[in-house]
């Protein structure tokens, strides 16, 4: 399973351009994800609060970025690993 093989990345050891991800650049790596065969059932345990794709999707298109180091910004930062991993 894709989410067994991912593991949590700090923020010292992001580069430069995931200081302060853009949502934007979240809702494009989920429809990549999704692309790819990835589901809600792969995406709940990454989600602090075990929301849906869709429902975080839809918070990612309405707020501008994400609290510094919090959990929305390291979920960016997974999900960005994990499909990198791809």
């Amino acid at each position: 399973m894709i989410v067994a093989r991912f593991q949590l990345t700090y923020l010292s050891q992001m580069g430069r351009q995931e200081a302060r991800p853009d949502p934007r650049e979240t809702i494009k790596i989920i429809d990549a994800l999704v692309k790819q065969g990835f589901d809600d059932a792969q995406f709940r345990p990454l989600h602090h609060l075990g929301a849906s794709l869709a429902g975080f999707r839809s918070y990612c298109s309405k707020v501008q970025s994400f609290i510094p180091a919090g959990r929305n910004h390291e979920l960016h930062i997974r999900l960005r690993k994990l499909l990198d991993s791809y």
